[in-house]
């Protein structure tokens, strides 16, 4: 990466592009007021690109540092993606608990690797900031993101590509060079079981995700071989582990294995010595027990040996999305407390599930929906410091439209009323309905600190054009 790519796009300013204040209501049962929330358009009016894959982190170690990591993407795909802008990600980073951020662009520094995809934002505990992201090659023009049929995987000849990791110690100012975490082709470094095909370890790039444990500094980086809906290749999600702050990372393992083969996507979370992976399994052990089914991952050495337990079988979730789902967290005060968001098989309802023993014992909690609400997507879950848990996600109302919405639980097995967080609702821009980012990329993400929730999230307000926004809710207002 180089030393300093804090360098705005031509027309934009290191602040702030817009602002919509919400305003107080009262529910109608009588209910604490909706609280007041700003939303912020952290990546602004772009023609013919549209912002995705936000994630949002806080510092643990500077109170109102919050960065949120996203790319844009050319909604064309194919051999027309070569636009100034296209497939280029972005970290937008607040030192005032989100009231104004300041964007940069970044500057891998890997001139093989002209695309950037899924990036990942997050802080060590005493402030470093981490950067991870899928990075590639120009793709075969029928294997672009938005192809017919919605290729998510790159067929024969498929790009080099990497997910790659930098960090920076001064606030985003500087950054260290970029280290390849898991390259294409480097079957050397895999540490798999024999049902993990070849093919699949040759492109661990796609969907690049990362955690950080503060208690040890251990940090993992995950990458994918991401299989086409419809087909009967499976999905296989790769992660490796680094010790001394990132310079270098260890051997790249699987998330599942022989009895518990992965078929779709997943996610990771580090806190208190314990690593979780979670994902969507095509088989368990059980042959009782029916699949596609959400499994977690438990390891307390870094991943080097896991524990795999099912969390919900095929008849209590909705598989929802390919990418990002389920998503995990691990509660940083209570070591083994673990929490997945699902979306329940009706596709009405967000359910949270918190297991005290690495997934051997889960609670379920349904949130209620607001008035108005038809059904549900998008899910994003994360642990406060104090051990509040907050769910997020999509409701889409009877037009189509939707809002973003958030809850919070004290103890993880009720939660209080659901806060709208958006201040207008989205309609997903015809150019884009038809697209895999509509599947995949627009997705919601949440952090939460010991006094605020923080979220990101894909926004179509303006019904033209799809752009990265962020809010800031206290957790006071809507904590059970």
């Amino acid at each position: 990466m180089s030393k300093n790519p804090r360098v705005p796009r031509a027309g934009s300013t290191c602040v702030t592009r817009a602002r919509i204040c919400g305003s107080l209501w009262v529910l109608a049962n009588g209910a604490a007021a909706q609280p007041a929330i700003d939303n912020v358009d952290l990546s602004g009016d772009q023609p013919n690109l549209a912002a995705a894959v936000p994630v949002v982190a806080v510092d643990p170690s500077r109170r109102g540092r919050i960065a949120v990591a996203w790319r844009f993407i050319d909604p064309l795909g194919g051999p027309a993606a070569h636009t100034a802008g296209s497939w280029v990600c972005h970290v937008s980073i607040s030192n005032d608990d989100g009231k104004t951020f300041a964007d940069q662009p970044i500057d891998w520094g890997l001139k093989a690797y002209s695309r950037c995809n899924a990036p990942w934002v997050g802080f060590s505990a005493r402030g470093d900031l981490y950067l991870a992201a899928s990075l590639m090659g120009a793709p075969p023009a029928h294997a672009a993101n938005g192809a017919p049929g919605g290729t998510a995987a790159p067929p024969p000849g498929h790009p080099e590509g990497t997910a790659a990791f930098a960090a920076s110690h001064d606030g985003g100012r500087t950054w260290s060079p970029t280290v390849s975490v898991l390259p294409s082709n480097t079957l050397d470094r895999f540490e798999t079981d024999p049902s993990i095909p070849a093919a699949a370890k040759e492109v661990p790039w796609d969907g690049a995700r990362g955690t950080v444990d503060w208690s040890t500094n251990a940090i993992y980086i995950s990458g994918a071989f991401p299989a086409r809906p419809g087909e009967d290749a499976h999905s296989q999600r790769f992660y490796s582990a680094s010790t001394d702050g990132g310079k270098t990372f260890g051997p790249i393992r699987a998330f599942g294995n022989a009895a518990w083969p992965e078929r779709w996507d997943g996610d990771i979370a580090a806190a208190g010595g314990d690593y979780i992976a979670s994902y969507i399994a095509a088989a368990t052990p059980d042959p009782a027990r029916k699949c596609p089914c959400a499994v977690i991952a438990a390891s307390h050495d870094r991943g080097k040996t896991v524990t795999h337990e099912l969390a919900a079988d095929a008849a209590a979730l909705d598989i929802d999305t390919l990418v990002h789902y389920p998503e995990v967290a691990l509660d940083p005060k209570h070591r083994h407390r673990t929490a997945i968001i699902l979306i329940a098989s009706n596709k009405a309802e967000v359910t949270a599930l918190v297991s005290a023993n690495d997934g051997k014992d889960w609670v379920r909690s349904s949130i209620a929906q607001p008035a108005g609400v038809v059904s549900v997507t998008r899910p994003a879950v994360a642990f406060s410091p104090t051990s509040v848990l907050v769910a997020a996600w999509r409701g889409v109302h009877a037009d189509g439209s939707y809002d973003i919405y958030a809850a919070a639980s004290a103890r993880g097995d009720k939660f209080g009323n659901a806060v709208k967080v958006s201040t207008e609702a989205s309609r997903t821009p015809p150019a884009w309905v038809n697209t895999y980012a509509v599947r995949g990329d627009f997705h919601t993400s949440v952090a939460a600190d010991a006094s605020a929730a923080h979220l990101a999230w894909a926004d179509a307000r303006n019904g033209a054009d799809v752009r990265v926004y962020y809010a800031r809710v206290p957790l006071r207002d809507f904590v059970k």
